[in-house]
């Protein structure tokens, strides 16, 4: 009786997403397009998020890359005049891009930038606030394009009492190292995560990148070689452009 009623529930809950053009399943989501190519005009890109989540839930959404160390040098004054590179400081484990789109203020300082510093070891000699480091860090990242939160751009229609529908368009950095990044949803009630839910996004070189980078590191002579005939053809051009307009001093 019970596998009746289980393969009942099933038949309806398939015959109401025909109906109605929506997911059975609690937190669903589609990401387009499913892969980035970075070509050679290449600029930066959009991913379309969308999904449905319950409905009583704040959504937050996050583009998350690679982790791995970032090396740094901390700037200082010597002996009260000269700044300088003077210590070391490295950030271990760090996401080399991390955007973070909100529903609410509130999931913002729950799953936002700040969250990263539960993720991320900062390591120095140097007898200073390493929270303070992390501040700066995240300063750099964010004029980098890298980092950043986003407020009131997820936008949400709601299906009925218990699911809505959601959407967000995550503005892509140029900026991009090829691997594997990831779009996290994250549903939160009540200060607390519900759900999380992920895709994969390959990030790949393609075109006359790719071409580049595996002469690069297959045959490093003949990259040099291109290398050189390429900055060659830019001074050329660069002469042709401006050779007529002024003259030597």
């Amino acid at each position: 009786m019970r596998v009746d009623n289980i393969f009942l529930a099933i038949i309806v809950c398939i015959f109401v997403a025909i109906l109605n053009g929506v997911d059975c399943r609690a937190d669903v989501i589609k990401v387009e397009p499913e892969k980035i190519d970075i070509g050679a005009f290449y600029h930066g890109t959009t991913l379309k998020v969308s999904g449905y989540v319950p409905s009583d839930v704040e959504i937050v959404v996050r583009f998350k890359g690679i982790s791995h160390d970032v090396h740094l040098k901390r700037k200082g004054k010597i002996f009260g005049l000269l700044w300088m590179n003077i210590d070391p400081v490295t950030f271990k484990e760090t996401p080399n891009a991390f955007l973070v789109y909100a529903s609410s203020a509130d999931t913002l300082k729950l799953l936002g930038l700040e969250s990263l510093a539960n993720e991320v070891q900062v390591e120095t000699r140097a007898k200073i606030d390493k929270k303070q480091l992390f501040r700066e860090f995240l300063k750099l990242k964010k004029s980098e394009e890298l980092y950043g939160e986003f407020l009131g751009r997820v936008k949400v229609d709601k299906i009925d009492d218990t699911k809505k529908a959601f959407s967000v368009n995550l503005d892509i950095p140029a900026r991009l190292t090829p691997g594997e990044y990831k779009v996290q949803v994250f549903t939160v009630k009540n200060g607390q995560v519900m759900s999380h839910n992920e895709k994969v996004v390959p990030v790949k070189l393609v075109g006359f990148p790719a071409f580049l980078s595996s002469l690069a590191f297959n045959h490093g002579g003949w990259y040099g070689v291109i290398a050189t005939l390429i900055a060659i053809m830019a001074g050329l051009a660069m002469g042709v452009i401006f050779g007529g307009k002024g003259g030597a001093h």
